[in-house]
């Protein structure tokens, strides 16, 4: 229930206009196949520098250093 009272007590902080727009943005351009296009383009004869330059960046970002450890001492995770 945490996840559902946080939904309704601060979404209205997170979820600005700002935001919404930019979700029916690329909600358009999912359903156009520009992003289907855009990334099969990355992906295909080694053209994925942006893709993986990005993936290096996002994994020095402290929030995924601090999931990362997390996950180290759940040991149920282990198996």
């Amino acid at each position: 229930n945490t996840a559902e009272y946080g939904d309704y007590y601060a979404g209205k902080y997170v979820i600005t206009e700002e935001s919404k727009k930019g979700m029916k943005e690329l909600l358009r351009r999912i359903q156009n196949g520009e992003f289907a296009s855009e990334f099969v383009q990355e992906m295909s004869a080694g053209r994925q520098a942006r893709f993986l330059t990005t993936r290096m960046k996002e994994n020095e970002h402290l929030l995924c250093k601090t999931g990362q450890e997390l996950r180290q001492m759940m040991s149920w995770l282990k198996k």
